[in-house]
């Protein structure tokens, strides 16, 4: 899972918690190379639905890549490195151009535009839904959430004529009641941002991805995908869920970008995992003590 794509001199000049979510181009240039040179196959929406209803044999390794928002680079960037290497992506849209997420402090980058994404969308580049207002989904009521993604289904199918039947939840913020609305939607599957291995037996409406960080060195890449990888992603996933689930994303969304701004670094290092551990003790520590206050 992918965001955005920038030069690298324009990389190096980035802060805070767009060096996770942006990715030098020649990075990417390198992971896509390497995917091809290692045998891995390149697949669509379509073809992993095809693989969970047990209609289509997957050769393996496979590979989907995924870019959320919708922004500039993926038409500037990635496109022609795609191109370049007979690979495939899919971009999930967040289709309001006036959405924070496109006009972040330490990147912005506008929104494809109507005719960018008509352009695109065909064999090379899916373009699928990635909700109206990027908002945090499970902090919305029912109505709202169900205006977010039929809106955006609806707007997407106005923009490319076919139909969008695929969806990545912004955030990573979503339940239950958010999967029931999407399936009743006619959406045929649902990424999050879980870390994992999609497999045979895998829910359609809750796949893993895997989120590449900006930071990753070419050797750092390809460890992050390997089982050892993965199996890493997913216990500091676990620990890292917990202060969102305790505090819900009004208040965590902040405090989650105050840490990623305060924790730089690389993948896995030990200054950012003593840093990290400081942070998760504190943060432990004031929502016991504020609880205890709260309801003694």
């Amino acid at each position: 899972m992918y965001h955005r794509l920038d030069l690298r001199e324009n990389y190096e000049r980035i802060s805070g918690t767009e060096h996770i979510f942006t990715l030098p181009v020649d990075e990417f240039k390198r992971q896509i190379a390497y995917l091809k040179d290692a045998g891995y196959t390149f697949v669509t929406p379509d073809q992993v639905r095809r693989y969970l209803n047990g209609d289509l044999v997957l050769q393996e390794p496979s590979v989907l890549i995924t870019f959320d928002d919708g922004c500039l680079s993926v038409k500037q960037y990635t496109l022609p490195i795609l191109e370049k290497y007979e690979a495939c992506a899919t971009v999930f849209v967040t289709t309001d151009p006036n959405s924070h997420i496109f006009n972040l402090r330490d990147q912005p980058q506008r929104r494809l535009t109507d005719e960018e994404l008509r352009a695109i969308d065909g064999d090379i580049i899916n373009v699928e839904s990635h909700a109206v207002s990027h908002r945090p989904l499970t902090a919305l009521s029912a109505d709202e959430i169900h205006f977010e993604l039929a809106e955006s289904k609806k707007e997407l199918e106005r923009i490319i004529s076919r139909e969008v039947s695929y969806l990545a939840i912004p955030g990573n913020w979503y339940s239950s009641e958010v999967m029931r609305i999407a399936r009743e939607l006619g959406y045929k599957a649902v990424w999050c941002s879980n870390p994992g291995m999609i497999t045979a037996n895998a829910n359609p409406f809750g796949l893993p991805r895997l989120n590449v960080e900006g930071c990753l060195t070419l050797p750092q890449f390809t460890f992050s995908i390997s089982s050892l990888g993965v199996a890493q992603r997913k216990a500091v996933s676990a620990v890292k869920r917990l202060p969102g689930f305790m505090l819900g994303p009004r208040y965590w969304l902040p405090a989650r970008r105050f840490l990623l701004n305060w924790i730089p670094g690389q993948y896995i290092s030990r200054q950012r995992i003593i840093k990290a551990c400081i942070a998760l003790a504190s943060l432990i520590v004031l929502l016991i003590t504020s609880w205890y206050f709260l309801y003694s």
